[in-house]
């Protein structure tokens, strides 16, 4: 009888999969592509490369079902037919509740069998292996040779604790094995060509059920950085390693020849060498008839030359894009004394944002990028204020919302020799939601398999919890009034032109009005929102709990500040015509009819007023002319029903807050002719 050859199960959950595996959405309905499993293919390719002798002793197997597999009997059944002595659990936030129950019923099952914990939310601590004693193994940082040399520890019956890189829990300690010296680590990805039958299966099987299949690759991996709020700024990942460019061009050409294909490449800092030009360009040239997507990576921190180089040579080449922007620059914060101190030196932020600038004014693209974090250890709400103005000032402020600080297990941070104090707290979400389009949680959808934590810094040394979703509601609010809708310009040509007052001088009251110690300044609404954030934010609520306007639901914590703005506009109308009173320091009678001009063009729910015989206050407020005229004004939004914007909110469409203006002129009688010397006077 043939020996048993030895097993390895990779268990891989991605965020897709909480949303698409086991549930029989129809592909119409999909909103996400399916990925493949690709720790699984580099863990089994890798061995296959380094170790192929023992590679002809293995067989290996995947799961990416999010269902606790105590409630998947065929999976139990075919673990029991073939079973598992090396078992991998790649551990994220989103998944880690779910790996940890299924470590226990492969322990119970299976006690033979070495458990390792990987990814970025397995962590090395006593509190983690004392709730967790099923692992046996943890690893931390990049692992995928650890991993061969633990298999090849099983296949050989050799001794598994002597292994570099390794973490385990012993005799009420955590025993952590020196790093393996990445030198030793190379960079080996080539199953398109060494499990080319298999992943062409897979994909074929995959286009079954879901109307897109996403592979996912590296070119560079590790990252030079040091920055606290991510797990690759700790000296394990320091060193880069890369594959060589044809390996890629391989997978390319491999892709391309499948339709409904996302093409994901996952380096920290796409853009950061020449090499990842030739690399664009190549995936342009292959992918003519678009049958591949590409997913915006994530660009280079720094080279910001040749990262809006690749956007360029993107956009020119009509490459379907998920999520596709008009350019992208990482700044975290624009004060480099937070920059310092969270590992992130300076690089002339403001040179940057003057390149940025140049790149973006024409407006090609379809979406900006600027990388905001707030919560920073030594951010406090006076600077990120500064931080804020910085941005406004400069045309900075994106569509995209800032980062809440997301804290680690394996970051400079969390490291057991940081002397940063900060709290952590773990924070609840429904669902993962589409950046944006999210505005209502409704309570017909069933949340209950797609609940998902992430731990956020909720205070420092300089910052306490109210202070950061303050700054993240009045973030908010602001990019959507300055960005897409523009509302804000009018008011701002006003204060300047007559009043001789700058975007700083409103930015400084905005941020005084919204400021935690005057909530007695901010509309009823408003302080129920940042109450509501606050009771989220610091784990009194499970998960935001705040309703929106008609009882159909939960609102979405990170477009909250726009809903409110377009479905309680009365009272946000109310608040920034006393921020600019605020700005002039006394009432303004010409300020309130570039209000009354504000809210006939603004729009809102069941709008009633879309006619209107108005001189038209933009032109006043930049003063483009001596004597201005009455025109009869009309708008056309793509829809003000009620009922059709609540089917929009469901379905994740654009809402069209811009509408269409037609003018016409006045009956000679009713022209009123208003010069500049009366409105100086007013």
């Amino acid at each position: 009888m043939l020996a048993k050859k030895t097993h390895i199960h990779i268990d891989v959950i991605n965020v897709d999969t909480l949303s698409l595996v086991g549930k029989d959405v129809p592909k119409d309905k999909q909103s996400t592509a399916k990925r493949l499993p690709f720790f699984y293919f580099w863990l089994k390719d890798h061995y296959y490369q380094r170790s192929p002798d023992n590679f002809k002793q293995t067989t290996w197997s995947f799961s990416d079902d999010p269902r606790p597999i105590t409630k998947q009997q065929s999976l139990q059944d075919k673990h029991k037919a073939n079973n598992p002595d090396v078992i991998g659990l790649g551990i994220y936030t989103w998944n880690i509740d779910i790996m940890l129950e299924n470590a226990k019923w492969y322990r119970k099952h299976f006690p033979n069998a070495i458990i390792i914990a990987g990814g970025p939310s397995a962590e090395a601590t006593k509190e983690f292996f004392e709730a967790s004693p099923e692992i046996d193994l943890v690893i931390l940082g990049p692992g995928i040779e650890i991993f061969r040399r633990v298999i090849d520890s099983r296949v050989d019956g050799t001794q598994i604790h002597d292994i570099e890189g390794i973490s385990y829990y012993k005799d009420d300690q955590v025993i952590k094995n020196k790093p393996l010296n990445r030198r030793h680590d190379p960079l080996l990805i080539n199953f398109v060509e060494n499990f080319r039958e298999e992943l062409t299966d897979l994909i074929n099987e995959y286009h079954k059920s879901y109307k897109r299949v996403m592979f996912q690759t590296y070119f560079l991996h590790g990252c030079p950085y040091s920055c606290s709020f991510c797990e690759q700024g700790t000296a394990l990942w320091t060193k880069i390693n890369r594959r060589p460019l044809e390996h890629l061009y391989k997978e390319i050409d491999f892709v391309v020849q499948f339709k409904d294909m996302e093409y994901e490449i996952l380096d920290q800092n796409y853009g950061i060498t020449q090499e990842y030009i030739d690399l664009t360009k190549y995936f342009i040239e292959k992918n003519k008839e678009h049958n591949v997507g590409l997913i915006s990576p994530t660009m280079a921190k720094n080279n910001i030359n040749i990262v809006f180089e690749i956007l360029e040579l993107i956009y020119n080449s009509g490459t379907p894009q998920s999520m596709p922007r008009l350019a992208y620059i990482a700044l975290q914060d624009t004060n480099p004394d937070v920059l310092r101190l969270n590992g992130r030196p300076p690089s002339n932020e403001f040179e940057r944002i003057e390149k940025f600038k140049e790149a973006t004014k024409f407006q090609k693209y379809k979406m900006n990028q600027v990388d905001i974090i707030l919560g920073l250890p030594g951010q406090s709400f006076e600077t990120l204020s500064v931080t804020l103005y910085d941005l406004f000032h400069h045309g900075l402020l994106t569509s995209g919302p800032p980062n809440l600080y997301r804290v680690q297990p394996n970051t400079t941070l969390s490291a057991e020799d940081n002397k940063i104090w900060y709290r952590k707290q773990k924070v609840w979400h429904r669902q993962t939601h589409v950046t944006g389009l999210k505005f209502i949680e409704f309570d017909d959808v069933d949340y209950s398999q797609s609940g998902n934590f992430v731990e956020y810094l909720v205070e420092s040394e300089t910052i306490n919890s109210t202070e950061i979703v303050t700054a993240y509601y009045m973030w908010v609010l602001l990019a959507h009034v300055s960005g897409l809708t523009r509302w804000i310009d009018t008011p701002l040509n006003y204060l300047k032109n007559y009043h001789g007052k700058t975007d700083k001088d409103f930015v400084k009251a905005y941020s005084k009005f919204f400021n935690p110690q005057n909530r007695h300044l901010l509309p009823d609404c408003v302080v129920k929102d940042l109450d509501y954030l606050s009771r989220w934010f610091t784990g009194n609520d499970k998960f935001f709990m705040r309703r929106d306007n008609d009882d159909m639901g939960y609102l979405v914590w990170s477009t909250i500040a726009k809903y409110r703005f377009n479905f309680s506009y009365t009272e946000l109308s109310d608040l920034f015509h006393k921020i600019f009173i605020d700005v002039i320091g006394k009432e303004d009678a010409l300020l309130g009819d570039i209000m009354k001009w504000q809210n006939f063009l603004t729009f809102y729910p069941e709008k009633q007023n879309t006619t209107m015989i108005s001189y038209n206050y933009d032109d006043i407020a930049e003063k483009k002319s001596d004597t201005y005229h009455l025109s009869k004004f009309t708008l056309d939004f793509d829809t003000l029903d009620y009922n059709k914007i609540i089917q929009k909110f469901r379905n994740l469409d654009h809402i069209n807050y811009i509408p269409t203006i037609n003018w016409e002129d006045v009956d000679p009688e009713v022209q009123k002719p208003l010069n500049s010397e009366v409105i100086l006077s007013r």
